[in-house]
């Protein structure tokens, strides 16, 4: 393939051109000067810019859960958590109450008995780190641990749960009395 040293020339500023037979001739320098391309300048006028305001970023606080309130000093680590956002009524307190003094021959000094009505936005982890129970007793458990089965021991690092009915649902019903008195037994042995 041959190709015109013409065509060549307007690729090149300077080169050298060698015949054919190289051992005998010299080089030929040609040069050749690019061709002149006058370029035109557009002026061009800017678009306005537009600024948006920003939406103001919502900064949102760490949510701050309050301690959890309870009645007891909490001595031995034993938790009765008693859901009375549905039954609050003298004779669930009583129940609670004598399960505590007359059944396991505690003192209110050795429990802690949490109201679910005075702690709004009490959650199970929170339990576990702030009063750090061995044995909890939750009455009204399903909305808090789903999926635990009735009166079937959860067992959870150093602590043992036993999910239980609505104190209210407990009077009058010795058959479901034994089956909590026999799920107590279990987180406490």
């Amino acid at each position: 393939m041959s190709i015109a040293p013409e065509h060549i020339v307007d690729l090149f500023d300077e080169f050298y051109l060698l015949p054919d037979d190289t051992a005998t001739s010299k080089p030929v320098e040609i040069t050749a000067t690019p061709p002149v391309v006058e370029a035109k300048v557009e002026e061009v006028t800017p678009e306005p810019v537009v600024v948006q305001p920003q939406e103001e970023l919502e900064i949102k606080e760490p949510e701050v859960i309050p301690p959890i309130a309870y009645a007891g000093a909490n001595k031995k680590h034993i938790v009765f958590i008693y859901n009375d956002k549905i039954n609050d009524s003298r004779e669930n307190v009583e129940m609670i109450t004598n399960l505590i003094r007359n059944a396991l021959k505690i003192t209110m000094d050795d429990v802690a008995v949490i109201r679910l009505s005075k702690n709004p936005q009490f959650k199970v982890e929170n339990l576990l780190s702030e009063l750090t129970p061995k044995q909890v007793v939750f009455f009204g458990y399903s909305e808090f641990m789903p999926g635990a089965g009735l009166h079937q021991m959860v067992t959870t690092g150093n602590t043992k749960i036993l999910p239980a009915k609505y104190v209210h649902e407990y009077h009058g019903d010795t058959k479901l009395k034994g089956e909590l008195w026999a799920g107590i037994q279990k987180i406490f042995s």
